[in-house]
């Protein structure tokens, strides 16, 4: 279900101070639409669950610099290009020629244009979170039921150090992902997000992995449910942002602050994330 995708396209219509949707709703990070008298020609990429959806968000260029936050039909698109990720889910392309939107406004100005590709990226790390942590139970479960030379094959050495490994890479997800939210109040923090994707990425791999390596060969079954965690780790892990593509923007956001603006940069989402919680009442 595009639950997720609902809550991120609802969120940033009510910032546009336009109403949000009841009905089916997803949004585009990859898109190229220009908006004119409201109307927008051309295709956004990569929309999670477009052929179920009735509804999208996106930014256009509104031709001004200021781009604009459009609500699309999905009905009016002139054609779909339809396809699925790893995992089976669809990420579909639609393409508009001259369709009316069914709402625009001014992109607010805390927010920048990519926020859709930091917000799905900030998604993707929760739900990379989420699934680690079941799979890590499913795994460990396992390894106390299968039982191999006398006794189960979680009281072999080897397996606990697998396991340890898969607990870490989940906990190290799990506070990344949890930082990524925290530190997002009216804007999104770049590098904080930035920073969780990367984590989750590289968790994501390591979990899947181990967690194949202790199920063995029925891991790899159709019938056994371990495919349902571990093929959209996979699809989330390259979604929205590689951990290769956010960890170019670490390095480009570090370089541009220079030696002086380090320590700055890193303390800075920290110290702004506990100045708002100080202002919240217990």
């Amino acid at each position: 279900m595009p639950l997720g995708e609902a809550l991120l396209a609802n969120w940033l219509l009510g910032k546009a101070g336009l109403e949000p949707r009841t009905a089916a709703i997803s949004f585009s990070a990859n898109a190229q639409l220009n908006l004119n008298d409201g109307v927008v020609n051309g295709t956004v990429r990569d929309v999670p669950w477009g052929r179920h959806v009735e509804s999208l968000v996106a930014i256009a260029d509104a031709g001004s610099e200021t781009p604009s936050v459009v609500l699309l039909s999905v009905a009016r698109a002139a054609g779909q290009t339809l396809s699925l990720n790893v995992a089976g889910e669809p990420r579909d392309s639609l393409h508009f020629n001259n369709a009316q939107v069914l709402a625009c406004a001014p992109l607010p100005g805390e927010l920048s244009a990519d926020v859709l590709l930091l917000g799905g990226a900030m998604l993707r790390s929760a739900q990379i979170a989420g699934a680690l942590h079941a799979l890590l139970e499913m795994t460990s479960g396992y390894a106390t039921e299968r039982s191999q030379f006398g006794r189960p094959i979680g009281a072999f050495q080897a397996i606990q150090q697998q396991l340890a490994v898969f607990a870490e890479q989940t906990a190290a997800a799990n506070i990344a992902a949890e930082a990524a939210f925290a530190e997002s109040d009216a804007a999104f923090a770049g590098l904080t997000i930035a920073a969780a994707k990367v984590s989750c990425a590289k968790a994501a791999s390591a979990g899947a992995s181990i967690a194949h390596s202790v199920h063995g060969a029925i891991g790899f079954t159709q019938e056994y449910s371990l495919h349902l965690f571990s093929r959209r780790l996979w699809a989330w892990r390259s979604e929205f942002g590689s951990a290769s593509v956010w960890s170019q923007r670490i390095g480009q956001m570090v370089c541009s602050v220079g030696s002086g603006g380090y320590w700055p940069l890193i303390t800075g989402h920290a110290s702004q994330s506990l100045s708002s919680l100080a202002e919240k009442p217990l």
